[in-house]
């Protein structure tokens, strides 16, 4: 991770802590951490084999009592694994991609906790973008021919929901699929390889400041 990236994550902390200090009746902030589980449909491995480790800080403007705008700043570890067949025919093949990524998400919130003045469940759906910062191929397979073909920009839409412990805890499970393709075959004849599209999973812990 670059040196002006990280300087980046550090304005920001300050910048979402600020306001969610500062504006607690209609901003709130918070930080993120967990998991993605992700493929690449056309590299022929199926299943959401590759794990990953997502983490950054996120952000809510209130624009009426059950609806949020949220931006987030990722890291987000995305790519495609194998696994071995009953044969074990499957040649070893793994592959990571590495992203700053910036979802912005729409937000519906119920179930009402009186006592304790917050929503339980939020619903949210988006698109995101996202930079890539770094590839790592461990294979033999075809896609070392393409490491040149990537799309360094990734786009995407998502859906999930997260549900609340308190007012500060919760668990987020959200689907993520890819608009831009990571690889595109009608762009180049240089190499013969199916077009790739990033698809993945994404398990979460959330911390509200």
């Amino acid at each position: 991770m670059s040196l002006n990236f990280k300087k980046y994550i550090s304005c920001l902390a300050l910048c979402l802590f600020i306001l969610g200090t500062s504006y607690a009746q209609r901003f709130s902030a918070g930080a993120v951490l967990g998991i993605n589980a992700s493929q690449i449909d056309g590299d022929a491995y199926a299943g959401f084999h590759k794990i990953g480790i997502v983490g950054g800080l996120q952000a809510f403007v209130a624009i009426k009592e059950k609806l949020d705008v949220g931006i987030e700043l990722r890291y987000n570890q995305l790519g495609s694994r194998s696994v071995p067949n009953n044969q074990n025919s499957i040649n070893p093949f793994n592959a990571t991609f590495n992203y700053a990524e910036i979802p912005v998400t729409i937000n519906y919130k119920d179930w009402y906790i009186e006592d304790e003045n917050y929503y339980r469940i939020h619903f949210h759906a988006g698109l995101a973008y996202g930079r890539l910062i770094s590839t790592k191929l461990d294979s033999e397979d075809s896609f070392d021919q393409l490491k040149d073909y990537f799309n360094d920009n990734y786009f995407g839409a998502l859906a999930g929901v997260t549900y609340f412990f308190n007012k500060k805890i919760g668990i987020t499970a959200r689907f993520n699929r890819g608009i831009l393709l990571l690889f595109n075959n009608n762009k180049t004849d240089a190499v013969n390889h199916p077009s790739l599209l990033s698809k993945h999973i994404t398990f979460t812990g959330t911390y509200k400041f």
